[in-house]
């Protein structure tokens, strides 16, 4: 696990790409990765913060590789889902700068439906929260994007954040 620790801490983006692309690749890595997790947490270390660093760096941006794309009951976002399910509280943990995994899922260069949804699932009040570095909303940033339905997605679950009304005065103002 000490690599991986240093790669977070000293790696640049595209080794964080490599090593996504690889633990998605194949559901056994994932499992190993997840048994990793949990040995942490049985030698008293609390993993959260590297689960989070795994999920926000380096599988959102993923879609599963295709072994597991050729069986049927798995979805493409299965890798998120797998950490999402033995570490719920993953998707309300803020990194460094105050973001939300959400935020990272829509920042990607290609956000992905199905992982932005399952990060959603996991933390529904995450998508009315500005992302303290840009002060977008994540439907903002999905639509920065251009990832139509993952904008559209985001903007249904609190539709108050574009809702405006007038006041007397012909002056606009966020409905509360």
């Amino acid at each position: 696990i000490n690599p991986l620790v240093l790669l977070f801490d000293y790696g640049a983006p595209e080794y964080f790409d490599r090593f996504g692309k690889w633990a998605s690749t194949e559901e056994s890595r994932m499992a190993t990765l997840v048994d990793l997790f949990k040995g942490m947490s049985k030698d008293g270390s609390d993993p959260i913060v590297f689960v989070r660093d795994v999920l926000n760096k380096c599988l959102v941006q993923h879609s599963i590789g295709e072994k597991w794309a050729g069986n049927p009951l798995y979805a493409s976002s299965l890798h998120v889902r797998l950490l999402l399910k033995e570490y719920p509280a993953v998707a309300y943990e803020k990194d460094d700068n105050g973001r939300l995994p959400i935020h990272h899922a829509v920042l990607c260069s290609s956000p992905r439906l199905d992982n932005v949804t399952d990060i959603f699932n996991a933390n529904p009040k995450g998508a009315s929260v500005a992302d303290p570095v840009t002060r977008l909303y994540p439907f903002m940033l999905a639509a920065s994007k251009d990832s139509v339905a993952v904008a559209f997605k985001l903007l249904l679950a609190n539709p108050s954040l574009v809702d405006t009304r007038f006041d007397d005065e012909g002056s606009s103002r966020k409905r509360k």
